[in-house]
């Protein structure tokens, strides 16, 4: 196919999505997906519980006020791997504590304490409402409680 025909293509295509969206948008409730669903993005995730942690300690730094778990990609390209691997782990850890299971939750944070590489740390597990609006708009979330903390002075 030449240039000149994809353009046409190109052209002709986007010609017609507009005409649909010009007679549609007069219509409410009446998207047509793929052409146009609005409804897709009206919605916001409910707000939610949620664990997560603060590092106030990585090795010699010190962070006042602590790091929340989102700021502290340093430390995973530091040890070579990815937060998302921890993302599990901290919720199960919280969620051990909270029913008291003891050995699982005493299994989960020596799991937690390998991502530390054998440097000193102090991290703070919390218990946080997630407002995805608030986190967005803001970058903070609203803590219920702390859960509990850990540094390498306790190992």
């Amino acid at each position: 196919m030449s240039y000149k025909a994809r353009k046409r293509v190109a052209l002709s295509f986007l010609g017609v999505y507009f005409l649909f969206a010009l007679f549609l948008h007069g219509t409410p409730y009446q998207d047509l997906y793929p052409f146009f669903s609005w409804s897709l993005f009206s919605t916001i995730p409910n707000p939610k519980e949620e664990y997560t942690i603060e590092i106030s300690q990585f090795g010699a730094n010190v962070y006042d006020p602590p790091l929340t778990f989102s700021e502290t990609k340093f430390i995973f390209d530091e040890i070579n791997q990815s937060p998302t691997e921890y993302t599990p782990r901290i919720r199960n850890l919280g969620r051990a504590i909270e029913s008291y299971d003891i050995q699982k939750a005493e299994r989960l944070e020596r799991e937690m304490s390998a991502l530390f590489s054998g440097k000193e740390f102090a991290y703070t597990l919390l218990k946080i409402n997630l407002h995805p609006l608030q986190l967005w708009e803001t970058g903070r979330y609203e803590i219920i409680e702390v859960v509990g903390a850990f540094s390498s002075e306790n190992l």
